[in-house]
């Protein structure tokens, strides 16, 4: 029983760190950059749109969201 237990705790500890990072933007829509630092316009995040950090630069993040994927200041 304890065996069982620890194996359910453990699949939840790691399911708790696998979870995808949500994020929204405060500021109203956000346009996602196709490079770090600037550039073309990849697409525009609308206020309510949910996104998810895939790469977490200094000062910028990787994010994916329903218009696509780009870079946004953090």
């Amino acid at each position: 029983m304890k065996k069982v237990l620890f194996v359910a705790l453990s699949l939840m500890v790691a399911a708790a760190f696998a979870a995808p990072n949500k994020v929204k933007s405060k500021l109203g829509d956000i346009d996602l950059t196709k490079e770090k630092g600037g550039g073309s316009v990849v697409c525009t995040a609308g206020f309510n749109d949910e996104l998810t950090i895939v790469k977490d630069g200094d000062t910028e993040v990787l994010v994916k969201g329903n218009c696509g994927q780009g870079w946004v200041a953090k």
